[in-house]
């Protein structure tokens, strides 16, 4: 923990474009274009399902999601999903240039450390 980095900010909440929240955020990459991740725990009533990211019996369960956001130029903080498409669209300026790392390095998107080079090589070509 000592070589996470933290930040608070406002960010859109999924789905609902219009409606903002405040919360503390993992920084992933740093730079113009941050990659920041979400811890999100959530105390439901009732039984939930045993898998992965739910805990609890009884009467309330625990529902944990890791939630990922980019900030650009200290723009708003806006919601992002690990996939291959959305990626492309967040850094449409450098495409190309992306793609191929992306393919040239074999990155896993799906995980943290492989999207956070994604950024910081988006990053690099931006300075």
């Amino acid at each position: 923990i000592s070589n996470m980095q933290f930040m608070h900010g406002l960010y859109v909440k999924r789905g609902l474009k219009t409606q903002l929240g405040s919360s503390y955020f993992q920084i992933l990459s740093q730079g113009e274009c941050k990659l920041l991740l979400r811890h999100d725990v959530k105390i439901k009533s009732g039984s939930g399902p045993v898998t992965h990211g739910w805990a609890g019996g009884g009467d309330a369960f625990v529902q944990y999601q890791h939630l990922y956001y980019q900030e650009k130029d200290g723009a708003e903080v806006i919601p992002i999903k690990k996939r291959k498409k959305v990626i492309k669209q967040l850094f449409a300026d450098q495409q190309d240039k992306v793609d191929k790392f992306i393919r040239a390095e074999n990155i896993n998107i799906h995980d943290d450390a492989g999207l956070a080079r994604v950024f910081e090589y988006y990053e690099s070509l931006n300075t």
